[in-house]
């Protein structure tokens, strides 16, 4: 295995396939919760080495009919009847992972069971679904490792070495993951997506407060992906040669899977030509890479905060929208402008609160909308309403989604506020105000 051979892997099967005219695109995404106790307000303090030890997925598994297994990450899972998988992260969080579909509608109808089988499940168990980018109650502190798997545990040993905001995001972010498979021009979406990233970041930034106290920044989840490995985040993105500016990116980034535990990590590239690493590890350390946009032989959009699961499809929508429609493909080139590393972090702090930020969002907001109404084949619309409805209670009259403000936390006397879950402002054109949150979430309708 060589230099050659890595690339052509990327342009072939990483960066492509190619859709064929016609041929129907598939969607999916994949939604993080935060799990608390519901009086304590504390992560579950346990490690959980199978589903059946974990509250949520036990009940699920036994209630609905779910199979138990593990995820090629090594965590605790348990997959229900359209494929859609639920499945643990390190610090305990909860990952919703949908199965692909060419349908959206089919799509917001399994995000809807799955919500609400979230929902069922916590409040069965005593349990309490917080869903900001980032723990707004605890310090890393009261966080254990409970999925102890080889992956997590060289992942976990590698980013400590490296300051405390790898712990923190391993072990307390949520996200939003939104994924589309790749049309008729992959690299021009490629370029689209990575131009959007840093607006659709602070269109959707819901995490300003960490242990209770304003941090700041208007997603205190980017701010750790910010600080935690810049050889494995942020976006590598070059319009000249997008593939080999990855490659780079890739061969730079240390091979944290190996090697023997404990010994100095070294770049992939350090690897490359000395025999002994299959393509098998080079797939594997491509899992390890956390740009904003990732390629997988589809798109994955990565840089969301968690979002509460009534407006779980609506960046889908957004994204949609401006990478398969021609014409708003188009607009975004024209309009937008190319990624860098400092618009992104401006992006994660000043959220809609800097002018040019704002402006941006604003473009993509109108493309992506506009994009999607001209998707529609009767599949859409559905989806199309519940980004109209985002944009008519939270983003347009109200604070925008950034500013999701104050830091009023569970359990600290006073109830935690999370503007954007308009359920108690059902009236037409009643602005959106804080609403508490309660032991459930409200699934989407």
């Amino acid at each position: 295995m060589n230099r050659a051979t890595l690339l052509r892997h990327l342009r072939d099967e990483i960066f492509g396939p190619r859709a064929p005219r016609g041929v129907r695109r598939r969607y999916g995404l994949e939604a993080e919760v935060l799990v608390l106790e519901s009086g304590s307000m504390l992560p579950l303090q346990r490690p959980f080495p199978d589903a059946a030890a974990h509250p949520i997925l036990a009940h699920i598994a036994r209630t609905r009919k779910w199979t138990a297994g593990f995820s090629h990450a090594g965590s605790p899972m348990v997959t229900g009847p359209s494929g859609g998988r639920l499945s643990l992260e390190p610090g305990g969080q909860v990952e919703y992972s949908s199965a692909p579909s060419a349908r959206p509608a089919r799509l917001l109808e399994e995000m809807i069971k799955a919500g609400s089988a979230l929902e069922e499940a916590a409040s069965a168990t005593g349990l309490q679904i917080i869903t900001r980018g980032i723990d707004p109650v605890n310090p890393i502190g009261a966080y254990p490792l409970a999925v102890g798997s080889e992956r997590y545990l060289r992942l976990g040993a590698h980013l400590a070495a490296l300051g405390p905001a790898g712990g923190r995001m391993m072990r307390q972010t949520i996200s939003l993951q939104v994924n589309v498979s790749w049309g008729e021009n992959p690299m021009e979406e490629w370029t689209v997506a990575n131009r959007a990233a840093p607006y659709l970041l602070a269109l959707f930034a819901n995490s300003p407060c960490y242990e209770g106290r304003a941090t700041g920044h208007r997603s205190t989840r980017a701010w750790q992906w910010r600080s935690l490995d810049p050889a494995r985040t942020g976006l590598p993105v070059d319009a000249s040669d997008p593939v080999e500016a990855y490659l780079r990116f890739a061969l730079g980034a240390g091979a944290i899977l190996l090697g023997e535990p404990g010994e100095d990590v070294r770049p992939f590239g350090d690897w490359v030509g000395g025999g002994g690493v299959t393509m098998e590890h080079w797939e594997d350390h491509l899992s390890t890479l956390f740009p904003e946009v990732r390629p997988r032989g589809y798109l994955e959009l990565r840089g969301l905060d968690a979002l509460p699961i009534r407006w779980w499809t609506v960046p889908l929508t957004i994204l949609a929208g401006i990478l398969c429609d021609p014409m708003a493909r188009e607009e975004a080139l024209a309009s937008l402008d190319p990624p860098s590393d400092p618009l992104l972090e401006r992006a994660g702090r000043a959220g809609l609160g800097d002018a040019e930020i704002r402006a941006g969002a604003e473009r993509v907001w109108e493309l992506g909308l506009a994009g999607v109404s001209r998707l529609d084949d009767g599949e859409w619309g559905s989806l199309e309403a519940i980004a109209r409805d985002f944009d008519r209670r939270v983003r347009t009259p109200g604070p925008p989604a950034s500013e999701w403000e104050p830091c009023d936390t569970p359990g600290s006397g006073r109830p935690q506020t999370i503007p954007g879950d308009p359920g108690a402002h059902e009236e037409a054109g009643d602005p959106v105000g804080p609403v508490a949150v309660s032991s459930s979430v409200r699934s989407a309708r």
